[in-house]
């Protein structure tokens, strides 16, 4: 993961435009009003308080409280709302953000807990500068403590909840005129601003919000998996190996014949928690020790867990079929090309070669 603060009058246009900053923040992490005045925010321990006045994020422009990170390229933001305080405005919201620069009428997503009687759950996007914004609403008996995430991989950002902090649980699409899709295409310039925000909805009262288990990461889940996802692989034991997540202290094995049971966990298909990012499969004193089946297709997934032994990255799927060498030449018989040649009525011969992946 990169951290990359702008720079040069870029980074100059940005402070002017933002309000004062407030200390007691870790390293690298800023914190400003966008379009109001009167926040704060401070971290202590993991807990993090943000206090935050202005009239709405949403519409043409802004007015709240943001602290963030700048980061480059693809990442994803969690955080638990703990509380959201008392105010005078049921539409107060805090949650998470991802956004395109630091002026009002920015491109941005985000992903918030309401402060109306019984809380819920919000998810609100502008997709282009100073434009109009969209948002889906989802469970209204959703309230503090909660979990909210947004993830982006390249243009595409995604939106989540959880209750807890393992089961997650992807925002609704939106209805109505007004509605976002979850996920939304917003293209952005590679380099953004992420962390949590604060918004009172009624100008001149400022709200106090929240939160704990702020992460940003990326990319979090295991990737890179090695058989690849799909192939093939020959031979009865295999050492299934991984990229691990960026934050990732531990990471969770499930492996079966069973598609559905490897989505779901059950089956028996739960191997354990683990450092290592590998895992041996078909011998002796490992899952089928007596050795995989040739000609059956097996299924294995990495859920990445943070160092906090409770957030969880539920990784792919993946799948790769066993064979024996004399399977596999029986199996998948190749060819590279084919020679064509031919004599035209002008008496010359001309040859081509057509090649084909087989």
């Amino acid at each position: 993961m990169r951290r990359r603060l702008s720079q040069g009058v870029g980074l100059v246009v940005v402070l002017l435009l933002a309000g004062p900053a407030s200390g007691a923040l870790p390293a690298g992490w800023s914190s400003h009003d966008i379009g109001t005045t009167g926040g704060s925010a401070r971290e202590e321990a993991g807990t993090w308080t943000v206090r935050g006045d202005g009239v709405d994020v949403w519409g043409n422009a802004d007015a709240f409280h943001f602290v963030y990170l700048p980061l480059s390229g693809d990442t994803e933001i969690t955080a638990r709302v703990v509380s959201c305080g008392t105010g005078s405005d049921r539409w107060a919201k805090g949650g998470v953000m991802i956004r395109e620069t630091l002026t009002p009428g920015s491109k941005n997503a985000a992903m918030a807990v309401t402060g109306g009687e019984g809380s819920g759950l919000t998810f609100q996007t502008r997709p282009a500068t100073g434009n109009r914004s969209y948002s889906s609403h989802g469970s209204p008996a959703a309230t503090p403590p909660y979990w909210v995430r947004l993830t982006r991989a390249g243009n595409i950002i995604t939106a989540y909840s959880s209750p807890d902090g393992v089961n997650w649980v992807p925002q609704p699409n939106g209805t109505g005129s007004g509605a976002t899709t979850n996920p939304v295409t917003i293209p952005m310039a590679a380099d953004v601003f992420v962390g949590p925000f604060v918004t009172s909805h009624l100008a001149g009262e400022v709200r106090t919000y929240t939160f704990d288990h702020v992460t940003i990461g990326s990319p979090l889940p295991a990737r890179q998996p090695d058989p690849r996802d799909g192939g093939i692989r020959l031979g009865t034991t295999v050492q299934l190996s991984w990229t691990p997540g960026t934050t990732a202290d531990s990471h969770e094995v499930y492996f079966g014949a069973s598609f559905a049971d490897v989505n779901a966990g059950t089956g028996g298909t739960f191997r354990g928690n683990q450092r290592s990012t590998s895992f041996g499969v078909g011998a002796p004193g490992a899952p089928y020790p007596e050795g995989l089946v040739s000609g059956t297709t097996y299924y294995w997934r990495i859920d990445e867990v943070e160092r906090d032994g409770v957030t969880r990255h539920r990784g792919t799927v993946w799948s790769f079929l066993v064979v024996t060498g004399q399977a596999e030449a029986a199996a998948i018989p190749t060819f590279h090309c084919i020679g064509v040649y031919w004599s035209p009525p002008d008496g010359r011969r001309y040859n081509r070669k057509l090649w084909l992946d087989g």
